[in-house]
């Protein structure tokens, strides 16, 4: 039976959002890419492009397709090219695997019975190993190799160019010369139309087994293929599977970049539209690449250096960090097996840098600048003869001082980056009780001119994201909490100071209630633009107090406000900035009486087992809270007794 197509139908796709009470078709959450042409409905012919609504169309039709998705599995064939004595070939990819082949061109064994013996049979093939390019070829006489000189697997578009001039072979990444080798022949034999150029992976073949290092199969894209300065399409592929032709493939990079690593409220959502006459706040990116350690506890990320001996050698390290904190390891080595005492461990010590050195005896040197101002320091470690520089930039300044290496350091190849684990198999007595993990953000962390990926999986935890620009204050994204104490009695009095910054009309910014029966309780929300303090001393009979603000969106202009909350025996008192407070006094000579909680005191938000207690609606706040004090004593959040989801030190700045 056809459809009725009365209502209304998509053509090449639906919307975002396209709902039905019917079961979809199967591809309809995948538009169509392609081309369309003589179109007809019902006998009449019809331009899509007369529709009131279409997107993403256009009015001319290129059969190039240019790029290819790749998920792991899939390999796209093409014929291949021989490479004279003049020739060159290029593409862009991207990726995040340290181990996958991008390309390899040779004779499949099911072509070999069409040559003899004296037949000469070349290869060349492109792969990634340990995060480096690679470039194999061989005419046939001998293989040479060509290595890039730092690591690819970013998640970053990469442009690759070959050029060969008669044996003469040069490898270029992103327009910078990597290596140049010679083949001892000047041509390099391929079969042509019988095909052997595979993309993105090969099929199982045992003539190819020893014409590269890895086989993994690409999860990426690969753009932009050139041979001999003609563009190749996906759409000459001779054969493929588990491609996406004309896709990017996985998303990745500054798009993906592991989203798994945020288990808060995803930032689109975070950041919604604020309500009318609140202050909009746009759609926010994370930045590329950088990592943030210390949200939760066991923070760190595990980078293996593969040269043996590092410490032994001359090294480089350098990477980008920021912090609002004082203390924090940035990263540190332990020692081995037969020298357990030994490490060499990079600190921020009260603001400043501090290096820590444990050969046969302890040497360390300290950076004076204070480096806790919330900026992004470039940060370099370097040893040339055992001679180690520290260095650092702070906007146009440099500073930079130096120490000796002990003859033997015999620490590990193995990098703990912003913290350490609960469990490492030996602990010097020198780093017990070990030192504060690092809370803030590290990028671009180079060994040795190679690209560390501090996400890689299986090698990090409680790493997230980071924002662009920050100031000082800890987001909450709308699913977050603090758990300033787990015991906390109101009792006849308690004084609270906080600052906020928000775009929402609502949100909790504190709750105590008993657990069982709700009340007694005291609560601090905001409650449609304005500032409540509700109060129950165990009768049931919450006692509110509100602020009187010159507008309903007085506190949603995402600045930041202070606001001041008193409660004690014979008045309760709420004030926001410099606005006149509000007071509210007990009825009689009888005071408003005590509030005996003893239970958890929530900021911000409230786990789902929790007691509503006195809010007069359960919505967790969205934005950025600091500087909180509570009967004069100001806590940090790593000082409170728990904390879900809040990114410390992570309020994004929007001015």
């Amino acid at each position: 039976m056809l459809p009725v197509l009365s209502d209304k139908y998509y053509l090449g796709g639906v919307p975002p959002g396209f709902t039905t009470g019917t079961t979809k078709a199967p591809g309809a959450d995948h538009a169509f890419l392609g081309c369309v042409k003589g179109l007809q409905i019902s006998g009449t012919s019809y331009d899509p492009l007369d529709s009131t609504t279409h997107f993403g169309i256009e009015t001319s039709c290129d059969s190039t397709i240019v790029k290819a998705g790749f998920f792991g599995e899939g390999y796209v064939e093409f014929p291949s090219f021989p490479l004279k004595k003049r020739a060159n070939f290029g593409f862009v990819f991207r990726t995040m695997q340290p181990d996958c082949l991008l390309l390899l061109s040779a004779y499949p064994s099911r072509i070999h019975d069409d040559y003899d013996s004296k037949d000469t049979f070349g290869n060349y093939s492109v792969f990634l190993s340990e995060g480096r390019l690679h470039l194999w070829m061989d005419a046939g006489t001998g293989r040479v190799e060509l290595v890039s000189n730092g690591t690819l697997n970013d998640g970053e578009y990469h442009v690759l160019a070959m050029v060969k001039q008669g044996r003469h072979v040069e490898l270029r990444i992103d327009d910078k010369l990597q290596m140049s080798r010679t083949l001892q022949s000047s041509l390099v034999n391929m079969p042509g139309e019988s095909g052997g150029l595979y993309i993105g992976g090969v099929p199982y073949d045992p003539a190819f087994t020893s014409l590269a290092k890895v086989f993994d199969g690409l999860k990426g894209v690969v753009a932009n293929v050139v041979f001999n300065n003609q563009t190749l399409s996906f759409g000459q592929a001779l054969n493929f599977t588990d491609v996406q032709m004309g896709r990017t493939g996985p998303a990745m990079g500054s798009q993906g970049l592991y989203t798994a690593l945020m288990k808060t409220e995803p930032i689109g959502r975070s950041f919604k539209a604020a309500p009318e006459g609140c202050h909009r706040v746009g759609s926010y990116s994370y930045e590329p690449n950088a990592f943030k350690y210390g949200d939760k506890p066991q923070s760190y990320s595990v980078v293996t250096v593969p040269a043996r001996n590092i410490w032994q050698r001359n090294f480089h390290i350098e990477f980008d960090f920021r912090t609002y904190y004082p203390n924090g390891i940035l990263f540190v080595a332990l020692g081995t097996k037969d020298k357990a005492k030994h490490f060499i461990m990079l600190a921020l010590k009260d603001g400043v840098l501090k290096l820590t050195v444990r050969g046969r005896k302890r040497d360390q040197l300290l950076l004076a600048p204070k480096l806790n101002d919330g900026q992004w320091h470039r940060v370099a470690l370097s040893s040339v003869k055992k001679k180690a520089t520290l260095s650092v930039q702070i906007g146009s300044s440099h500073s930079s001082a130096q120490l000796k290496l002990p003859k033997k350091l015999n620490a590990a190849n193995t990098l703990h980056v912003g913290g350490l684990p609960d469990e490492v198999p030996i602990l010097p007595r020198e780093l017990q009780p070990r030192p504060e993990a690092f809370k803030g953000c590290l990028r671009k962390f180079v060994v040795n001119n190679n690209t560390q990926d501090l996400a890689r999986p299986g090698r990090h935890l409680h790493v997230g994201q980071c924002f662009p620009r920050i100031e000082r204050g800890s987001y909450f994204p709308g699913d977050a909490y603090a758990i300033y104490k787990r015991n906390f009695n109101v009792g006849k009095f308690v004084e609270i100071e906080l600052e906020v910054r928000t775009s929402e009309m609502n949100g909790l910014l504190l709750s105590v209630a008993d657990q069982i029966n709700g009340f007694p309780a005291l609560s601090l929300e905001i409650s449609n633009g304005n500032i409540i303090l509700s109060v129950d001393n165990g009768d049931g009979n919450p006692v509110r107090l509100s602020t009187a603000l010159p507008s309903k969106y007085t506190l949603c202009d995402n600045r930041w406000h202070n606001i001041s909350a008193l409660y004690e025996d014979h008045q309760m008192a709420l004030r926001v900035n410099e606005f006149p407070p509000s007071l509210l006094l007990p009825h009689g000579t009888a005071g408003f009486g005590r509030v005996n909680t003893k239970a958890p005191l929530y900021i911000g938000g409230l786990p789902d087992a929790a007691s509503s207690g006195t809010l007069l609606m359960r919505e967790n706040f969205k934005g950025c809270i600091r500087n909180i004090v509570i009967r004069n004593e100001r806590k940090d959040w790593t000082d409170m007794d728990d904390l879900h989801n809040v990114l410390l030190s992570e309020c994004l700045a929007v001015n």
